[in-house]
């Protein structure tokens, strides 16, 4: 979707350098409203993933992903088990 796509690239372009997995999540996938399904945000230098699903049947809050809570993996653990 071009519209998407311009907003992205703006999100991305006034952040650029500052970019961290927090502030992806509150200004750049907030802002373009993306992630109706899933959002992942990795950060690879801390081995840290964030993630959101859309809300289930039986759950209640937001439908889309993007507005969900996202919760905190630490894939240094994951990846130790």
């Amino acid at each position: 979707c071009p519209s998407r796509q311009f907003k992205l690239y703006t999100a991305i372009t006034e952040q650029y350098g500052q970019i961290t997995p927090e502030s992806s999540i509150k200004n750049i996938t907030a802002y373009v409203k993306t992630g109706d399904l899933h959002v992942g945000v990795y950060d690879l230098t801390d081995n840290v993933m964030y993630v959101a699903n859309a809300r289930g049947t039986n759950e209640q809050g937001p439908l889309e992903a993007y507005k969900r809570q996202f919760v905190k993996v630490d894939l240094n653990i994951e990846f130790a088990r």
